[in-house]
């Protein structure tokens, strides 16, 4: 009789952890816009942005990260083309041509960054200006050196 309970017991162990490990399974990964979340907190906290130049941030990030997207696809697209010209054919001017392209699309990623940060001062009043340079340290971490953003933020 007391083989029976702890064979009940564990069975019913072994099937909660079966659920879990299901339920852990169905999460999948984390979503990336995590960090981006955790950056939009950063972002308000080192601007010392109010409620509607959290929104104005919010719709300039979005509009970057959109630009940027269509960018990075467009460069990808180039890329895989390269590399498959290099291994394929010896066609050089067109393998200049497609680095020309892809340098063009690295130039305009510049272009539309340095725009957004633009874009950022601008919403900014006067006694906030003073937080710009730091605010642009840490996008610039963040956003061309791919450093993960913290939780915590150091003062």
């Amino acid at each position: 009789m007391k083989s029976l309970s702890f064979f009940k017991t564990a069975t019913f162990f072994l099937l909660l952890l079966n659920l879990a490990l299901i339920f852990f399974l169905f999460q999948g990964r984390p979503k990336k816009h995590h960090h981006k979340r955790v950056f939009m907190n950063e972002v308000t906290e080192i601007l010392n942005l109010d409620k509607s130049q959290h929104d104005q941030f919010e719709k300039l990030a979005k509009e970057h990260g959109k630009a940027i997207e269509a960018l990075n696809v467009e460069s990808h697209a180039v890329l895989e083309s390269y590399f498959y010209k290099v291994f394929s054919e010896n066609n050089q001017s067109e393998k200049d041509s497609l680095i020309q392209r892809f340098q063009t699309i690295e130039k305009a990623k510049v272009e539309v960054t340095n725009e957004h940060f633009r874009e950022v001062k601008k919403i900014l009043r006067p006694a906030q200006e003073q937080y710009f340079d730091k605010f642009l340290k840490r996008a610039v971490n963040i956003l061309l050196l791919d450093k993960k953003p913290s939780r915590k933020l150091k003062k």
